[in-house]
């Protein structure tokens, strides 16, 4: 494959499973790595990476009342 055509694949965020070695790069377990489709079919194959969960999404907190209806009387 050419070079530009390398560069015009869009890639994805992977978490590492095992040990693995890309672009020269060393990556441990619990690490993410950018990889195209072609690159983490492969490696989800070998079970080296998978696709990386995304963050939940937190919900702010206005206080401990908040949606609770009035708050107890003292």
């Amino acid at each position: 494959m050419s070079e530009q055509s390398k560069e015009k694949q869009t890639t994805a965020e992977y978490t590492v499973l095992r040990r693995l070695r890309h672009n020269g790069d060393k990556l441990a377990p619990g690490k993410t790595v950018q990889l195209t489709e072609e690159e983490a079919d492969r490696l989800i194959a070998l079970g080296i990476v998978k696709a990386a969960e995304k963050p939940v999404e937190k919900t702010k907190s206005g206080g401990k009342n908040q949606g609770a209806g009035d708050p107890p009387k003292e």
